[in-house]
């Protein structure tokens, strides 16, 4: 087993579980976990943007520029942290984030700012996901990829539960301005952490690999881009217009179905973290798609907390299975000089998805409502499922 000496790591992690609960890969994952508090706080945006005058398009729209900033600015970073050290573009990044966070405090009425704030937003994001997730990444042990990812990827889920909740009670308490200064500070507190972490890339080395085209064309590789992007439609469809149906429908807490989601991920990959190591990616990647696509569609159909906490069950059952999953098949496919432009495509077609399901959700939801908004969001993830049955290769 490899030693860790100083800010180095070894080139190939030790083939252990000690290696998932050492000290490097548990302090990207925290520090991850904390800047996603600050991110996922903003869950609630939506709500805010409706309290101040914001229709279901504007809304979406103003969403959706986060998206249509860090995509492509995801694959720019993804090139950088193949090329040069994956730290201080964390650091960078985490402190970009804390500025826009808190600047939305001093917006009180529909503006272009909220645009700017959600683009600078996208480029905090792009900047310190990438590279915590590469990180995470080059310090998985090879033989438990898969569950080291997933792990990786419950600290970020939990935030989806856990910031909205405590969001939503200071909103309940102080309103959306303190709301917005007060959770910059997870971004601060991200970078402190993230300060501690040792480099995996020691200096600046000349470009090499592949290119992004070459990566996009990878018969291993485009299905799982191509399932992340229609993936992220749905996901995203469900995270900005849940708490915009709750207004509607006029129920209390929407929180609780962030909080089943959450629970629900967390559960299954806790469970069956090793499943898709084990089975194989294809055979977790299938079935999670058909819970995916049966929770959207049934998002729009509930009429009460319980039920949409029901949904919320289901639809975390399906995404805590099918990311990781899909995650580990984009490393598996990808040599290691590579490994920062393809996490960075994985992440940027989520995000594509995620700002295109903005866009266009919501102009389905202004015109024919949320029920057919969510069933068509549903019928998008069984489009998913039958393509990467069709383009998948058998045996991954």
């Amino acid at each position: 087993m490899g030693t860790f000496s100083g800010n180095s790591v070894p080139d190939s992690p030790p083939s252990s579980f000690d290696a998932i609960l050492g000290g490097p890969f548990l302090r990207v994952t925290a520090a991850n976990f904390l800047f996603f508090l600050c991110f996922a706080s903003f869950f609630l945006l939506p709500k805010h943007l409706h309290e101040i005058g914001a229709d279901e398009e504007q809304i979406g729209d103003i969403m959706a520029v986060f998206g249509l900033a860090a995509t492509p600015l995801t694959l720019l970073v993804g090139k950088l942290v193949d090329r040069f050290r994956r730290r201080p573009i964390f650091l960078a990044g985490a402190a970009l984030m804390a500025a826009s966070s808190a600047s939305f405090a001093l917006i009180s009425h529909l503006s272009p700012m909220l645009y700017v704030l959600r683009v600078l937003q996208g480029l905090a994001f792009a900047c310190c996901f990438t590279s915590a997730s590469t990180l995470a990444a080059d310090l998985a042990p090879v033989d438990r990829r898969a569950q080291a990812l997933g792990i990786f990827g419950i600290f970020t889920l939990i935030t989806h539960g856990l910031a909205v909740s405590m969001a939503e009670l200071i909103e309940k308490r102080v309103g959306f301005p303190a709301l917005f200064v007060i959770v910059s500070g997870w971004a601060l507190l991200a970078a402190f952490l993230f300060r501690r972490v040792p480099e995996t890339r020691h200096a600046a080395t000349p470009a090499r690999g592949s290119s992004l085209l070459a990566l996009v064309k990878n018969p291993h590789l485009y299905p799982s881009m191509v399932v992340s992007l229609l993936a992220g439609s749905g996901f995203g469809a469900a995270l900005t217009f849940v708490p915009v149906l709750g207004e509607a429908r006029h129920w209390q807490h929407v929180s609780v179905f962030f909080l089943a989601y959450t629970a629900a991920a967390v559960t299954v990959r806790i469970v069956g973290g090793r499943l898709a190591d084990v089975a194989g990616r294809r055979r977790v990647v299938l079935p999670s798609l058909a819970v995916f696509a049966v929770a959207l569609a049934a998002i729009g159909r509930v009429q009460s907390e319980g039920g949409l906490a029901l949904a919320g069950l289901a639809f975390g059952a399906g995404h805590g299975l099918l990311y990781p999953a899909l995650n580990a098949l984009v490393v598996d496919a990808s040599a290691a000089e590579d490994r920062g432009k393809a996490m960075a495509l994985y992440n940027s077609a989520f995000n594509a998805g995620v700002t295109g399901g903005n866009v266009l959700f919501g102009r389905i939801a202004d015109a024919y409502g949320y029920a057919n908004m969510f069933a068509l969001a549903g019928l998008g993830i069984a489009g998913a499922l039958a393509f990467f049955w069709r383009k998948s290769v058998p045996g991954t």
